[in-house]
């Protein structure tokens, strides 16, 4: 890969982000996903939720991304694997939690709304959760440009 530093950069705040402090909750704490993944019983994580299991495995995912990118071996395949899992897993805990919460009766702001939903990211998203789907956007976005590893000339 020719952005090979850049995928570095990017999976690293992907990998970051999971020891910052993602939602600010009413109570004033602002947890993070590490501290989510130390209260995990590791004794049985084949009971956890897939969803829960693929969420730690991207940052697993984009730590080995950055790491293989680092030496010079990255895969476009790899980063935009790193960059779209992320962005998956966002869109479905979206999607979920606004239908859960129409099902609920609670009102669901509209992304046209973009005043009230400004205000609510502004009020309870922090910076891990911002690294995280930046990195990922950014990613994908290198991973789906990057021309490739650079010609060689024969003499």
């Amino acid at each position: 890969m020719r952005f090979s530093s850049l995928v570095v950069l990017f999976s690293a705040a992907i990998f970051g982000s999971f020891f910052l402090p993602w939602l600010r909750s009413p109570l004033g704490d602002t947890p993070t996903p590490y501290e989510m993944f130390q209260r995990v019983p590791f004794d049985n994580l084949t009971d956890l939720p897939l969803m829960l299991l693929v969420f730690f495995g991207s940052f697993a995912l984009a730590g080995f991304c950055g790491i293989i990118a680092l030496f010079g071996l990255g895969s476009r395949l790899l980063a935009l694997l790193g960059g779209a899992l992320p962005l998956g897993l966002a869109g479905y805990a979206v999607l979920s939690a606004s239908q859960q919460l129409r099902d609920a009766g609670f009102p669901v702001p509209d992304i046209e709304d973009w005043n009230t939903f400004q205000t609510f990211a502004e009020e309870f998203f922090r910076i891990g959760l911002f690294a995280y789907l930046g990195g990922a956007v950014l990613l994908l976005i290198i991973a789906v440009i990057d021309p490739g590893r650079p010609l060689t000339r024969r003499r």
